[in-house]
């Protein structure tokens, strides 16, 4: 491989098990390897997996990003009060809504926002343990570390150049959940995951929007932005209309590396 055109790497972390996609410049995301483990993410199986996978597939010394399932990360809205005083405040205010929804201590996990005093914001959510494994694998490993965000994250960084429609949805359909937010100028103001199987085909989609806007208390949008784990039944519907909503399908560059998974 020529110094000039390294190849560049990136882990996704699942529920149940690890892949590793590879690619060069200008070239899509191409699958590599994966190991599949039973046992709890970070338990005693999780580190001597990865530490395998990329013994065999990484060299020393270079870049790997690592990519979060979304049923790993917890994604919620958080509405700051009028007159915050400090940074801190909104942290505890955060950390305060956290425990709310979740029932758990905000120290266990790290908070991912686009932190803001004057308007709602999602936060995304990532368990400490889990990060704080996964880096010290990369270091002991002689790896860099290129940053780690949940998957839908990464999708909507990777297409937002797509999203065009401030006030558009965006919803991310994978093997086992599906998770949709909606923006208001751009920004995330309503969010929910739900785990089962995925929605397949128009009407199904149909039920989730109608129910997560009753829920909301928003109007439906005009434009869908949405990203499967693998082509399915949702491709026929790029370009279509769900009643009165557009479906923009988007393909990730990252996710290329699923359809040879």
């Amino acid at each position: 491989m020529s110094r000039f055109n390294p190849e560049r790497f990136r882990l996704t972390l699942g529920v149940d098990s690890l892949t590793l996609a590879t690619r060069t410049r200008l070239t899509p995301w191409r699958f590599s390897a994966a190991i599949n483990y039973n046992s709890q993410i970070v338990s005693t199986a999780f580190q001597p997996r990865l530490q395998q996978l990329l013994k065999a597939h990484v060299p020393r010394g270079r870049e790997v990003s690592v990519v979060v399932d979304d049923r790993l990360t917890r994604y919620f809205i958080v509405t700051p009060p009028d007159r915050l005083n400090s940074f801190a405040d909104l942290r505890t205010i955060t950390a305060l809504r956290f425990l709310t929804l979740f029932g758990d201590k905000a120290v266990d996990w790290e908070m991912q926002a686009e932190w803001a005093a004057g308007r709602p914001f999602l936060v995304c959510a990532l368990p400490r343990t889990l990060k704080a494994t996964v880096l010290s694998e990369l270091k002991a490993g002689g790896w860099q570390s290129g940053g780690m965000k949940p998957e839908s994250v990464w999708i909507w960084n990777d297409c937002a150049r797509r999203m065009r429609d401030p006030q558009g949805w965006f919803a991310r359909i994978g093997a086992g959940h599906i998770l949709l937010a909606a923006s208001n100028a751009g920004h995330v103001v309503a969010v929910s995951m739900s785990n089962g199987p995925p929605a397949e085909g128009a009407d199904a989609l149909r039920a989730v929007l109608m129910r997560e806007s009753l829920r909301w208390d928003r109007p439906l949008p005009s434009k869908l932005y949405l990203s499967q784990t693998r082509s399915g039944a949702m491709e026929s519907l790029h370009g279509q209309h769900i009643d009165a909503v557009g479906v923009v399908l988007l393909r990730p560059d990252f996710l290329e590396q699923e359809s040879f998974a």
